[in-house]
């Protein structure tokens, strides 16, 4: 996940949790030192194992270009199974 809306105390606070990952790596922790400050937002929800970063860094357009491309060769019953897989990402089903 792109965090786009980027402010400085963000940037300041992220680092401080790379600090922390750092020295957990070591046995520590930025709580041992009470005189810095600490970690304010919950960074290791909003950060991506690097791998699934990779595959999640695509470009939309490319992509929808491509599908607009293919669509039109699926044969019945491909489009048969193309329409039930979106319907059932688009309600959430599975």
């Amino acid at each position: 996940m792109e965090i786009t809306d980027r402010t400085p105390n963000m940037i300041f606070d992220y680092g401080l949790f790379l600090l922390d990952k750092n020295l957990q790596g070591s046995g520590h922790s930025l709580s041992e030192w009470t005189s810095m400050p600490q970690v304010q937002q919950d960074w290791q929800s909003r950060t991506l194992n690097s791998l699934i970063a990779d595959q999640l860094n695509y470009n939309q357009d490319d992509e929808r270009t491509e599908l607009g491309g293919r669509l039109p060769k699926l044969n019945a019953d491909q489009c048969v199974s193309y329409d039930r897989i979106i319907a059932s990402v688009d309600s959430r089903e599975g």
